[in-house]
């Protein structure tokens, strides 16, 4: 053990001597750790502020939060009262179970390959189809009559939840804080809030509607969020176009990664063309300091000065 031992490369403990103290903000003594009265620690950031900083850094990340508030809603609609509205029509327990049984089994390959998806048409696609699926699943729930068709419906429910969810959460670190890796905590709370946020107006406004006027009435009112979702959407996808994306596609990283390269390449050459220039400025001093041997002091001057 003791050929092996490392005590002696330990610092041995030095006796605490108030002349020697460094003030340094903290101060160790007789076991105890104390702050200096003029020592103050820096505090985080708050969750508001890092999420303006992220707002401020992209350009894209405000609509992209709007557009999962309006998924939130129209989620907490359907998830909300879906099944009350079929027990309305005629259905019973039974069927409302198989109902959410084939939602949960077509979402199952979703969640595996989502993500090849995801890289081959990029997210503003994934949104596109989402609202394609929620206006169909909508419209046919306002229009329902018999119960059982219900069935033919809700594996939908796939392309709005299993083939969105995990797609937005790599968008968000991809692309919205790949500039702010230190905010990728703040965004993806960000992206669950929005749609959490949603989500409780939908259960809330959906309920008043339906007991005021209806569940037929408000699955046909909830076409209204729809249509919204349909603007955002469309403002996303121009949004993206103008700022060169999209940015998460395997061409739009291969895209910009070209780019990038074309950008050194021109700085490469400037670089080149800038050392040649000072070559040649440096070459033509030289000469002139050369060829005037016989200058006076005034002459060396004015080379300098040149």
């Amino acid at each position: 053990f003791e050929k092996y031992s490392n005590m002696d490369e330990i610092p041995k403990a030095i006796p605490y001597d108030p002349a020697n103290e460094q003030h340094t903000g903290v101060t160790v003594a007789t076991g105890e750790a104390r702050l200096d009265q003029n020592f103050r620690i820096r505090k985080p950031p708050s969750f508001w502020a890092s999420t303006c900083k992220l707002i401020q850094a992209n350009a894209l990340f405000l609509p992209f939060l709007s557009i999962i508030v309006c998924i939130g809603y129209l989620f907490g609609t359907i998830d909300g009262y879906l099944a009350l509205w079929i027990v309305e029509l005629g259905g019973t327990s039974g069927l409302v179970g198989a109902m959410f049984a084939v939602a949960s089994v077509v979402e199952l390959p979703f969640f595996f390959y989502s993500d090849n998806v995801y890289r081959a048409v990029g997210m503003r696609v994934i949104l596109l189809v989402s609202c394609l699926a929620y206006f169909i699943r909508v419209l046919s729930y306002s229009l329902l009559i018999n119960p059982f068709y219900v069935l033919f419906v809700e594996p939908f429910h796939a392309l709005t939840i299993a083939m969105f969810w995990g797609p937005c959460v790599t968008y968000v670190n991809d692309v919205l804080v790949r500039n702010n890796p230190d905010l990728k905590a703040t965004g993806q709370g960000s992206f669950f809030a929005s749609f959490y946020i949603g989500r409780s107006i939908g259960y809330s406004l959906a309920g008043w509607i339906s007991e005021s006027v209806g569940m037929r009435f408000m699955f046909k009112s909830t076409l209204i969020a729809v249509g919204f979702l349909c603007l955002l959407v469309a403002n996303f996808w121009r949004m993206e176009q103008n700022n060169g994306g999209p940015f998460e596609t395997d061409m739009g990283r291969k895209r910009h990664s070209e780019r990038d390269l074309k950008g050194l390449g021109k700085l490469d050459k400037m670089g080149a063309n800038g050392d040649n220039d000072a070559t040649e400025r440096t070459g033509l001093l030289s000469a002139s300091a050369g060829g005037g041997g016989g200058t006076n002091e005034d002459d060396e001057v004015t080379h300098l000065e040149i």
